[in-house]
């Protein structure tokens, strides 16, 4: 439990020996003691030495998330496998690249948060409104639904899924009275 003692005997043995093993041991160390700038940069120079290191690579996530440096956060945690990721880690994962404006890769990780635990309906909100923007209304609606039958006060909810259904019936009907679509297909 002397994990502050332990990292700094490692950053010593760093300085001598950069094994996989001390990368990996001093970025627990200060994940512990919640040193994310440390664990960043010992975890960024060992992914450097160590691409293939799985766990380096999710330790470096997890302190480029805290210390806000969300590119970085959402480029490490995407090479980290959905099984080494707790829901917590997937949804921080989403934010990561809400941050960074890469919605597709977002609205990819929300959605693997709320299969995960369909009790995070805080989720159903950040999907239905993702999919609102890119026109997707039939997606949209089933997670406003999702979202207003979790809490059936959320009047947003509601009146969104009204426009999702009202939006995708226009545009149903808009494809299906253009002649030309199903040469477009």
């Amino acid at each position: 439990k002397r994990f502050a003692d332990a990292a700094l005997l490692y950053e010593k043995y760093l300085d001598q020996n950069q094994t996989k093993d001390a990368y990996l041991k001093i970025t627990r160390a200060l994940l512990e003691i919640r040193n994310y700038e440390k664990v960043f940069n010992f975890g960024s120079a060992g992914v450097e030495k160590y691409p293939e290191e799985i766990q380096l690579k999710k330790n470096t996530a997890i302190a480029a998330y805290a210390t806000q440096k969300y590119a970085e956060a959402a480029k490490y945690y995407s090479q980290v496998p959905d099984s080494m990721l707790s829901v917590n880690e997937m949804e921080n994962t989403a934010r990561s690249f809400q941050m960074v404006k890469d919605d597709a890769n977002s609205m990819k990780y929300f959605e693997k948060v709320v299969k995960a635990e369909p009790a995070r309906s805080s989720i159903y909100m950040e999907l239905a409104n993702g999919f609102f923007r890119d026109k997707k209304f039939d997606e949209a609606a089933k997670y406003y639904e999702a979202k207003a039958k979790a809490d059936t006060t959320n009047e947003i909810a509601w009146r969104y899924l009204g426009f999702s259904h009202y939006q995708f019936r226009e545009n149903a009907d808009s494809i299906a009275a253009n002649p030309n679509f199903k040469n477009n297909q």
